[in-house]
């Protein structure tokens, strides 16, 4: 009996790894869409870097500091304006872009003035939909990959726990590679 436990156990841990690779496979597919995008020339309007407190508080609380950066484009004669920088969020009048950490936000501010030209890429199926920045975010994407490899390693342990178990009890492995002869 311990050992339909193990194995059901090992089963239901299997079930949530499987749905963890399917879940972090669809968010990487969805955070890497405006790589797939059209890009389009704009010109920026608006550019600041809001920094507050201490470099510890910043890195700790990135909501305490950000980029504001404001820009146009044009897409098939229309003119578009957004302060859209990455698809991590959406910055309004009150707050800053949260998404980038704080030396990234300083480059980006610090690589696009006011008046200069930047990159936009937009979402052909709504051209006013658009980002500046669309490279992955390493700690999200490193943060996918620790969990998956602790639930691998987990569903490893219990898979061999359970084969240990339907040996012990039943002197063969119930459905575990090859059976024991019988006697």
């Amino acid at each position: 009996m311990e050992g339909l436990y193990a194995k059901s156990k090992a089963c239901t841990l299997t079930m949530i790894w499987g749905a963890a690779v399917l879940a972090s496979a669809a968010a990487l597919w969805w955070l890497s869409a405006p790589m797939r995008w059209p890009s389009a020339k704009g010109l920026v309007l608006e550019s600041h870097y809001f920094g507050y407190g201490t470099a510890f508080d910043n890195f700790y609380k990135p909501g305490v500091s950000g980029p504001s950066v404001h820009y146009q484009y044009t897409v098939n004669g229309n003119t578009y304006r957004s302060d859209r920088l990455s698809l991590f969020s959406r910055p309004d009048k009150y707050s800053c872009d949260e998404s980038l950490w704080a030396r990234q936000a300083q480059q980006l501010v610090a690589q696009h003035p006011i008046g200069s030209r930047i990159e936009v890429r937009y979402d052909p199926s709504n051209p006013s939909r658009s980002v500046v920045t669309w490279t992955l975010n390493r700690p999200a994407t490193i943060g996918a990959g620790v969990l998956l490899s602790l639930l691998t390693i987990a569903m490893a342990y219990e898979w061999r726990h359970a084969k240990r178990i339907c040996r012990k009890e039943h002197g063969r492995t119930f459905g575990f590679g090859k059976r024991a002869k019988a006697a």
